[in-house]
């Protein structure tokens, strides 16, 4: 068995990556993903975990401080700003929301989760980027949403189409707004310029502040919390 203070590792094959890739998981716990190889050994394994002791422990330090859901039950989640209760159980089939209560199911399929946020989030973020493009004068054919771990947000030049990322539903909506003045930014500008920047202050002069609290939100943790990725 494969430890790190204290907690057994959660290990997983992986041959999407040629070697070992070991971080902390949406649940707090090493996560250890092993390639393409088939002859690691425990030894091997600890060896890799114990070379990044420092990182783990930094980011162990960072997940106890994180704004993450709980989908436990009673445990609170907030979705587009909103704080809810959880409520789960076994005769629960779909998520839904009931007042201040969010239904969760016992156990649920990923296809479920991606359905019941990406519902939620779709028409807010299709009306924010309605209204700033209008009110400012920017142009976009049309948006979606993805479940990427590396963006919040991306803009596609060749087709001025916007992705949103489903995990934005968990994060403030100043951060949200954020995000959708930052990709019709990339409407008029496509790198991150002066030029890039002053449009985005013109447009949402608060965006310095906003920045730095979504960089405070860890996208795959906030994913893999609601099973919108593998």
């Amino acid at each position: 068995m494969i430890r790190f203070c204290g907690q057994d590792a959660v290990i997983e094959k992986d041959n999407r990556i040629s070697d070992i890739s070991i971080d902390i998981n949406g649940d707090g716990k090493v996560s250890v993903k092993l390639g393409r190889r088939t002859d690691y050994s425990d030894e091997e394994i600890q060896g890799f975990i114990e070379e990044r002791s420092r990182f783990l422990k930094n980011r162990l330090d960072e997940y106890v401080k994180a704004d993450l859901p709980d989908f436990n039950d009673g445990g609170k989640v907030r979705l587009l700003g909103k704080e809810y209760t959880v409520v789960r159980s076994e005769s629960i089939s779909n998520f839904a929301v009931a007042g201040n209560e969010l239904q969760v199911p016992f156990r649920f399929a990923k296809w479920q989760s991606e359905q019941f946020f990406g519902n939620l989030l779709f028409p807010h973020v299709k009306a924010l980027t309605g209204f700033y493009a209008e009110a400012y004068g920017l142009k976009y054919s049309h948006i979606g949403l993805h479940t990427r771990h590396f963006s919040w947000g991306t803009y596609f030049e060749d087709i001025n189409s916007i992705r949103y990322n489903k995990a934005l539903i968990f994060v403030p909506e100043n951060c949200i707004e954020y995000v959708v003045v930052h990709e019709l930014c990339h409407s008029v500008h496509g790198n991150h310029g002066k030029a890039f920047w002053t449009e985005a202050e013109r447009i949402y002069p608060r965006y310095e502040e906003a920045a730095s609290v979504l960089n405070s939100y860890d996208i795959v943790w906030l994913l893999e919390r609601a099973k919108l990725r593998k």
